[in-house]
Order: C-alpha cells, then sequence, then structure tokens
C-alpha cells in the first residue's frame, strides 16, 4: 500500500519552491503533519490556531483530512487560499469539502477504518507526504511484528519524526482503551515530566538523524532514574522509519485489545461522542 501510494501521488509542479510549506491537520491527520514537521519539509500548524493567527502567503499549504470533512481544516483551507497559498488537500475523497475548497487534491488510495480506529489510511497518509517531498520510503514489515508495550501508564517519547509517532500512539491509546497515555518530546521529557508520571515504562521512538550516542546517554539516565526504557525500532530514513513506528503502534494495539478482551474500540460508549462528532465533522 505504502508503495502504491507513493507511485500514485503526483507531485505538484513547482510545490514548495515558493515562500513557506505548511501542513494543517486535527487528530491523527495532525500527528502526519507533524511527522513532516519532524523532516524539516514544512511546519506543522493546529486547525484552530491557524485560524486564530493566520501565515501569510505565498507558499503551499498541505491540509490533511482522510474524510475530507473535519470542519476546522476545511474552514483553515478557505483561510489560506484568501491569503495567497496554494492549497493542496491530502484526502480519501475527491469530492469532499476539502477537495472542493482546494486548488490540487492528493488522493489516498486507502481511506477505510481498520477495527474502527485509523491505521492503515494513516499509514497511506505519510507514504503521500513523503512523496509530496521527494521521499521514496520503503518499510520491512517483520520488523512490525514485535508489539511495544501499549498501555494508559505507558509514557510515549520521541524525537524527530519519533515525537509524532508517540502522539499517535498515545492518539490511540485514548481511542482504543478510552484511556489516554501522555506522550513529550524527549527533550521536554528529561526536563519536568520526568519527575511527576504515574508509570515506570518509558517508550522511545527514535529519529535515525539523532546519533545514537546522544540517544543512549537520555536512555541510560532514564534507567538510572528506574524506568524500563523500550526502543522502538528504526530505518536508516526518517519517512520509512514515520511509516514503521506507525505499524509497530498498531500492531501494539491490536495485541492489547486481544490481551484485555476488547471488542471494540473504547471511544464508542463516550457519551459526548454525538455531540463530538457533530463538532469535528461536516454533515454530508
Amino acid at each position: 500500500m505504502v508503495e502504491r501510494q507513493v507511485a500514485e501521488t503526483m507531485v505538484p509542479e513547482g510545490f514548495g519552491q515558493e515562500g513557506a510549506v505548511v501542513l494543517v491537520g486535527s487528530g491523527d491527520s495532525y500527528a502526519a503533519a507533524l511527522a513532516a514537521e519532524g523532516v524539516g519539509a514544512g511546519r506543522a500548524l493546529d486547525p484552530l490556531d491557524l485560524i486564530v493567527s493566520p501565515p501569510r502567503g505565498p507558499g503551499d499549504a498541505v491540509l490533511l483530512s482522510v474524510g475530507g470533512r473535519s470542519r476546522r481544516v476545511v474552514e483553515a483551507a478557505r483561510l489560506l487560499r484568501s491569503r495567497g497559498f496554494r492549497v493542496v488537500a491530502v484526502t480519501g475523497d475527491e469530492r469532499s469539502p476539502l477537495a472542493r475548497e482546494s486548488d490540487i487534491v492528493v488522493k489516498l488510495v486507502y481511506s477505510g477504518l481498520a477495527c474502527g480506529v485509523g491505521a492503515a489510511r494513516h499509514a497511506a497518509m505519510l507514504a503521500a507526504l513523503a512523496a509530496l517531498f521527494g521521499a521514496e520510503p520503503r518499510v520491512d514489515a517483520s520488523l512490525a511484528e514485535e508489539p511495544l508495550p501499549f498501555d494508559p501508564l505507558v509514557v510515549y517519547t520521541g524525537v524527530g519524526v519519533g515525537a509524532a509517532s508517540a502522539l499517535y500512539t498515545s492518539l490511540k491509546t485514548c481511542e482504543v482503551l478510552a484511556d489516554c497515555a501522555p506522550w513529550w518530546h524527549l527533550e521536554q521529557f528529561s526536563h519536568a515530566p520526568v519527575y511527576g508520571t504515574r508509570g515506570d515504562t518509558l517508550v522511545v521512538y527514535p529519529d535515525p538523524r539523532c546519533a545514537r550516542q546522544r540517544l543512549a546517554e537520555y536512555i541510560d539516565a532514564f534507567r538510572e532514574a528506574g524506568f524500563e526504557v523500550v526502543l522502538a525500532p528504526r530505518l536508516d530514513d526518517p519517512w520509512s522509519t514515520a511509516i514503521l513506528h506507525i505499524a509497530v503502534a498498531i500492531a501494539s494495539a491490536a495485541a492489547a485489545a486481544e490481551e484485555r478482551g476488547i471488542a471494540e474500540p473504547g471511544y464508542r460508549s463516550h457519551p459526548a461522542l454525538e455531540r463530538l462528532t457533530r463538532l469535528i465533522y461536516l454533515e454530508e
């Protein structure tokens, strides 16, 4: 699927060559935007923050929404066009409200849910972003077979693209377990949060550009502080690593769900789900 997405993603002429590149998304899509920022491909923006304090073009604005109906993302697309940006929608629906507000549409090859949560489609979005920025990620699926700890008491941290992976895994604990694990940038966790975390298990998502010796300094310090540190696998380039981390996170969620006997994602039983859904998404 990753290879197909890369092959089918057409890069707009002159993309990223004039002005800033901003990437806007909510939820999982914000984690994808943060991964692109971690690579150095642009600036990740929360859509509501952007609406409050919008940047000014020219440049390319990449708007991320699998279904193309995320209300604030659509509003952000409209606003960014009015401020001189060329809007590129990365979405699974070429007829969605987001697509209609965009100059160019990059279609995802997969946009469905797996067991009620965003999984494969998030990997497709990362592959589309990688292709837009001239990368060709390759992922060895066998590296994702060993699950990592998946629990609300686990702390997820990362550096570079790994920070986006930590956020994504935290979002999956919220959805599957209805109990959120914390996530932090690795450097930030070492300052204050380390002193007050509830659990003693730390999952570290690395970036291949971070020197192993520097990463080892953090890991040794956290182990000395009493943490069980689990290091996620990484590949030779950041985009491939980011996609691998998503596969690992989903394998971990699946293993935890099976072990706990979870038949459906925990978010579905939340009393505010219907209200929140109306708040987040535009109606058909």
